[in-house]
């Protein structure tokens, strides 16, 4: 909260100037948002990331077991792992484990299941002290002892980009302050929307934007660890669209 104050306090006050190719990046990203439709999003499955967070999480028999703690993606979107916390309903203690995502089931009423057992957790323990092994199984294996670990450079927790600065192009080819990550928005295994909170100068308001990628997709927009989310669109084309309406998904 305390980097969402400050944000909001120096808006419009801190620049950089783009880079020479950044009016290509520029027209890139008008081209995906030009295409980009609300409607579309709103008659999709698509689920809340931030909603999500807290869930009652079910085992094997249909008994509670935890609650869902983040999400695991890659530098495309890909939901890789969904990490729960569980044990306490257990009586072993807090325990922090990763999911394989197609091993995750989400139900009409967006309760959350996975095919885990007391007895498996020992099973799973793939952790050293120092983080994550070269050779673990993330997008395979339920793997315990998960949180705060490093995850490496290809992979990253829902958590690290949602409440990131956003930063839209300016006059002048500069990046300007224009809000914070409040939400993903995810569907079919990826990411599909990020939400965007404004600041007051451009609302305060609400929009959806489509998931660009990582660093990898030539935009340089964030990576794991980064505070800032550099989206490639004009700032007068970011406002002068629809505020998102979460209460017309149709999840709700």
């Amino acid at each position: 909260m305390m980097k969402r104050q400050t944000l909001f306090a120096i808006a419009g006050m801190s620049f950089s100037v783009l880079p020479a190719t950044a009016q290509n990046v520029v027209d890139a990203g008008k081209i995906v948002l030009d295409s980009w439709s609300d409607e579309a999003l709103y008659a999709s499955d698509a689920l809340s990331v931030d909603e999500l967070f807290g869930r009652d999480v079910t085992g094997e028999g249909g008994e509670r077991t935890g609650d869902v703690e983040d999400l695991v993606l890659n530098d495309s979107g890909e939901i890789i792992a969904l990490i729960a916390e569980v044990g306490g309903f257990w009586d072993i203690g807090d325990t922090h484990v990763s999911v394989p995502w197609d091993m995750v089931q989400i139900s009409a009423d967006r309760s959350v299941a996975v095919p885990m057992t007391q007895d498996q957790i020992p099973d799973f323990d793939l952790f050293a002290s120092s983080g994550l092994p070269e050779d673990a199984n993330v997008a395979g294996e339920i793997i315990e002892g998960v949180d705060d670990q490093a995850l490496g450079s290809e992979l990253w927790r829902a958590s690290d980009l949602m409440g990131d600065y956003v930063r839209v192009v300016g006059d002048g080819e500069r990046w300007v302050n224009f809000g914070y990550v409040s939400d993903l928005m995810i569907n079919d295994g990826a990411i599909t929307a990020t939400l965007v909170r404004t600041t007051v100068r451009y609302g305060p308001g609400t929009y959806a934007y489509p998931y660009h990628g990582g660093p990898e997709e030539g935009f340089g927009m964030w990576a794991p660890g980064s505070s800032t989310l550099d989206l490639p669109i004009l700032v007068g084309d970011a406002v002068s669209r629809p505020q998102f309406d979460a209460e017309r998904m149709k999840s709700k």
